[in-house]
């Protein structure tokens, strides 16, 4: 049994760049997510990421590009791999979405009741097909008004009918 090594992907120095520009825009990752992740995001985006004089310099297609730019798409683009900032606690919808840093922040400004009103997980959003032959009870009261109004524009009362008898 013969041992392999394999080089690492990304220098040291490249993954502590990435790591204080993150810093800078208080952006933390998510639990499980690595700097070397958020590389190969820009590198799958068409970003060359190198470092020049300790800073993370950034280019697409050979120009430069400023990393604040890149930074900031990919905290608007790609919210799974960061925890939310202060700025953006209003749009918690659970208390897993949350470093600590985080709830405490969020506790600093709505309060400890607001903070106990989240739930520990957001709540699945599952699609719903709007066939009366196929939606159950449960999918249809999911709907909003609004959509409750198109569903019986377009099918009929007939079909809201049928839907409501079914179980689940």
């Amino acid at each position: 049994m013969a041992v392999t090594t394999e080089q690492p992907k990304y220098s040291d120095e490249l993954l502590t760049a990435v790591e204080r520009a993150l810093s800078a825009h208080d952006l933390r990752l998510k639990a499980g997510i690595l700097p070397e992740n958020v590389l190969d995001t820009m590198t799958a985006n068409q970003c060359e990421v190198q470092v020049l004089h300790g800073q993370l310099a950034v280019s697409m297609h050979g120009a430069p590009v400023h990393s604040q730019n890149v930074i900031e798409g990919l905290a608007r683009d790609r919210k799974e791999l960061f925890y939310p900032r202060s700025a953006e606690l209003g749009t918690v919808r659970c208390r897993d979405e949350m470093d600590a840093k985080s709830r405490i922040a969020f506790i600093r400004e709505k309060g400890l009741a607001e903070f106990e009103k989240l739930p520990q997980t957001a709540p699945k959003d599952t699609p719903v097909t709007l066939d009366p032959r196929r939606m159950k009870r449960g999918e249809y009261l999911s709907l909003s008004r609004a959509q409750r109004v198109d569903f019986v524009k377009q099918f009929g009362t007939g079909a809201v009918e049928q839907v409501m008898s079914r179980v689940k």
